[in-house]
């Protein structure tokens, strides 16, 4: 198993671990709710710190119901999320969908920790940062017979630890094992010595999160015509780290 497989914390979020507002955190034992604490920065960030935002998209397709993948990989092992695409280079990805072609779609949403992309996300991303991503291209056939035209499966594969710890909310829980941090909280910070010259990345840990910079931000909610009033069905947003909700362009 490759070092890719296996997330791991940063030594700076694991010195938390001996943090001594932790030292009263005890295991409960077996089948109870497991002991937990918030640690709350002394410098937390401000919204606009960040020259990266948070990609965000809808729920909506995360796992479809109503969508068959005809010719999985097998074995499927673990996909997405900075993998790559190494099953999945001898046979396109061929999937249908029980409902008709939509007269609106989005130009992004995540399946099986990759994101489905449409030909104008892709190459925005492309004219940008084109060494932060690896894309295949898919076959998605909807009822009516009508296809999703030049998408791909795209995945972010730079990876990046990008948060500061010391500056962000964590959440600490304890188990039989002992101390573990179990999420990162609002408002989080990143890193300030993060490569300036990137404008796309997965976090190298938390890996369903991945962040574009400013510009790109921008760069794709105009090229997808994500300005307007009414925004598409399978939408996509951006959220500054430090403050729930979607930014403003």
């Amino acid at each position: 198993m490759s070092e890719l497989d296996i997330p791991k914390l940063p030594p700076d979020a694991l010195a938390l671990l001996d943090d001594p507002q932790l030292a009263d955190l005890k295991y409960r034992g077996p089948g109870l709710a497991r002991a937990g604490k918030v640690l709350e920065p002394s410098q937390p960030a401000k919204v606009g710190d960040s020259p990266f935002l948070i990609l965000k998209t809808s729920a909506e397709y995360m796992r479809p119901s109503n969508v068959v993948w005809q010719n999985p990989p097998s074995p499927r092992g673990m996909l997405g999320e900075g993998r790559g695409f190494p099953t999945l280079r001898s046979t396109r990805p061929h999937f249908t969908e029980d409902q008709p072609k939509p007269a609106e779609l989005s130009h992004a949403w995540e399946y099986e920790g990759w994101l489905v992309a449409s030909p104008q996300f892709a190459a925005t991303i492309r004219a940008f940062d084109p060494e932060a991503i690896e894309t295949v291209e898919i076959e998605w056939v909807f009822a009516d017979g009508q296809k999703l035209d030049g998408y791909v499966f795209l995945d972010v594969r730079r990876l990046l630890h990008a948060y500061d710890y010391r500056r962000s909310v964590v959440y600490v829980e304890i188990g039989e094992k002992g101390k573990y941090i179990s999420n990162l909280g609002t408002p989080r910070a990143l890193k300030p010595d993060l490569p300036a010259n990137v404008h796309l990345f997965r976090e190298a840990y938390w890996r369903h999160q991945v962040l574009v910079s400013r510009e790109l931000a921008k760069a794709l909610t105009q090229a997808l015509g994500q300005t307007r009033p009414r925004a598409a069905r399978r939408d996509i947003y951006f959220e500054d780290p430090a403050r729930v909700g979607a930014v403003k362009f």
